[in-house]
């Protein structure tokens, strides 16, 4: 079994670098996007597992959005993204007592320093991998969801535009 699940992730590997491949004609957004998704691949794996996002995490992401940064745009998203995870996260702790996770946070506010503001496109995306998440999960009833791997493949998306 381990073996199978080894070959998937090489075979999704494959075809999300293809993708980067076709998308750009810039080999260094590509080799970029590259490193992006490993980390995104790696995050979603580690908070699936133990439902942490560790702090190294957004310190990787935010030092390689450093390659061929638009600065002033990339300081813009990160107040974009993180701002409405933070409002949602105190509300949602006043309503139900309590909330997604710090990491989770962080997590989307390095990323919105990566990917720089878009437009609204990648805020949609965003949206809709929340609500998927929330869909996916709301019949378990589990307190603690990882977000991560739902926002990674928004966060991927949203680099594709």
């Amino acid at each position: 079994m381990k073996q199978f699940n080894f070959i998937l992730l090489i075979l999704v590997e494959f075809i999300l670098i293809s993708m980067l491949v076709i998308r750009f004609d810039n080999v260094i957004k590509i080799i970029k996007g590259i490193i992006y998704l490993q980390i995104l691949i790696y995050t979603s794996y580690f908070d699936y597992k133990v439902k942490i996002i560790p702090d190294k995490i957004h310190i990787l992401i935010l030092v390689v959005a450093l390659i061929q940064i638009d600065l002033s745009s990339s300081i813009l998203n990160l107040f974009v993204f993180f701002v409405p995870f933070y409002v949602t996260a105190i509300i949602e702790y006043r309503l139900l007592k309590r909330c997604m996770g710090g990491g989770d946070i962080k997590y989307m506010a390095s990323n919105g320093f990566f990917l720089g503001f878009k437009g609204t496109e990648p805020i949609i995306i965003i949206i809709g991998s929340l609500l998927l998440s929330l869909i996916i999960n709301c019949k378990s009833h589990k307190k603690e969801i990882a977000l991560a791997p739902y926002l990674s493949i928004a966060c991927y998306l949203a680099y594709l535009i």
